[in-house]
């Protein structure tokens, strides 16, 4: 009997042995078995690792995939070259643009600084004095600012902040950044796949009907300021449309028109075809954003050889203080980049001449850090969000999130002369500067007071209250 039994142990013994080397225990487990099983006087059950160092494949795929979740997306900087060269419409180079040390990108070796009239000249001496290798680039006034800007461009040798203060005042130095290079926020989806694409895991509150059409509607004329692109004024949809273009880029640059037109037709276009409603799903706009709006457009953007676009910080304050004499009382900027110290001044600047600035939050991802004019303080930072009212999968998050609009899947103009659908925080944006227009503001009150305003009439999404990811709530 006892012969029996022992052998009964034995081939227990054996197969265990034989699911030990089969399986995906580590070296040290399988070493504290075959120790245990090599004592004889004790009892088979004390002979066995009570936990054996099983490694957990599981935890690792977790820890992983938690990873790839917190890392931001791959923006077209990263996809960039170090060095971009910018030509002009003949072929011939403009100025290069850079990656810098933190990953934003610049106009090479150039600098901007804001200095009033008696500083220019005198900068203007001390470069020839002293013989530094600053070059002036241009020497823009800005009336509505009271202030001249001042581009210049300097040797390897002085390209940074330090060998600069010894050129400027501590004064001056508040004002002196690069000449940082900023993008466009959009994202083209196919309509095959945007049910995938555009889904969120965040777990809506208060969610109950789909967005059936924009509520912001206006049919009175409203004065709108935009910044970007430029666009295509032939298309059919602006046709008797009040459009003002200016365009502020160097000298027979290229001037792209795709993101401008699909922005700047937001606020015309109304689809209304049974062939738009299968396009963008259940959602059929029922009229424009602003269908007698008048729009002034500065257009910044150049067109860089690999078909995306940049717009020069010069450019874009020049913009800005060119929407500031037109008197317009919101300006719509569907673009992203770094911190400045000017953009933030001169947005500041204009902001206390009573304008509202209305950002797109940034299409790069959950995780990804805060862009910029959009993370500014004063700046109304606008997500996006599809027809059931999930959040862009894409979109950023952050505290600065302001206000969640219609922006996955919608229905605007092409700068081809047709239409078709976009998808973006840059679609967004428009509808809540629409609600701004459209609101009647003239100036008459702060950022905040307006803020609360429109909080009136939001719906709120996501956590209770205003959240990282949709904001205060949702302008309809």
């Amino acid at each position: 009997m006892k012969t029996i039994t022992l052998c009964r142990l034995n081939a227990l013994l054996v197969k265990i042995l034989i699911l030990l080397m089969a399986s995906s225990i580590s070296f040290n487990a399988k070493a504290l078995y075959f120790e245990a099983l090599a004592v004889p006087n004790l009892p088979v059950q004390k002979r066995l690792p009570i936990k054996p160092a099983i490694k957990k494949p599981l935890d690792k795929v977790s820890n992983k995939i938690e990873q790839v979740i917190n890392k931001p997306l791959p923006s077209i900087t990263d996809a960039l070259p170090e060095t971009t060269q910018v030509l002009d419409k003949s072929g011939n180079p403009i100025f290069k643009e850079v990656t810098l040390k933190d990953g934003s990108r610049a106009v090479e070796h150039q600098w901007i600084v804001m200095l009033n009239q008696n500083d220019v000249f005198q900068l203007q001496q001390s470069i020839e004095k002293n013989k530094w290798p600053i070059d002036i680039v241009s020497q823009q006034r800005f009336n509505a600012l009271a202030t001249t800007l001042v581009t210049f461009k300097v040797s390897s040798a002085m390209d940074d902040r330090q060998s600069l203060s010894v050129v400027f005042s501590k004064q001056a130095m508040q004002t002196l950044d690069r000449n940082h290079v900023y993008r466009p926020q959009q994202a083209s989806i196919n309509t095959e796949s945007q049910t995938l694409a555009n889904r969120s895991v965040v777990d809506r509150q208060n969610k109950n009907t789909s967005i059936q059409g924009n509520r912001t509607v206006c049919d009175k004329p409203v004065n709108i300021g935009v910044i970007d692109t430029a666009i295509n004024l032939n298309h059919e949809l602006f046709k008797d449309k009040n459009i003002q273009q200016k365009i502020f880029l160097s000298k027979d640059a290229v001037e792209p028109t795709s993101h401008g037109t699909a922005v700047v037709g937001r606020f015309y276009v109304q689809p209304e075809s049974p062939e738009t409603s299968a396009l963008t799903g259940s959602f059929r706009q029922t009229a424009p954003l602003a269908s007698h709006a008048n729009v002034k457009l500065a257009s910044v953007f150049y067109s860089r050889e690999n078909a995306t676009q940049g717009a020069a910080l010069q450019h874009l304050l020049e913009g800005i203080n060119w929407l500031i004499n037109q008197q317009v009382p919101v300006i719509n900027m569907s673009l992203t980049g770094p911190d400045n110290r000017l953009l933030k001044l001169v947005i500041d600047a204009a902001i206390a001449k009573g304008v509202i600035i209305v950002a797109a939050a940034g299409n790069e991802g959950p995780a990804a850090a805060t862009v910029y004019p959009a993370g500014y303080k004063k700046v109304i930072a606008v997500t996006a969000v599809d027809n059931e009212q999930n959040i862009y999968r894409w979109a950023n998050q952050g505290e600065y999130i302001d206000f969640a609009a219609l922006g996955v899947s919608v229905f605007t103009a092409r700068s081809n002369g047709g239409f078709g659908i976009e998808t973006g925080t840059s679609m967004a944006a428009p509808v809540v500067t629409a609600a701004i227009a459209c609101h009647g503001f003239k100036g008459d009150l702060t950022v905040d007071e307006l803020i609360n305003q429109l909080a009136q009439s939001v719906l709120d999404l996501g956590d209770k209250g205003p959240d990282p990811v949709f904001g205060i709530g949702l302008i309809e």
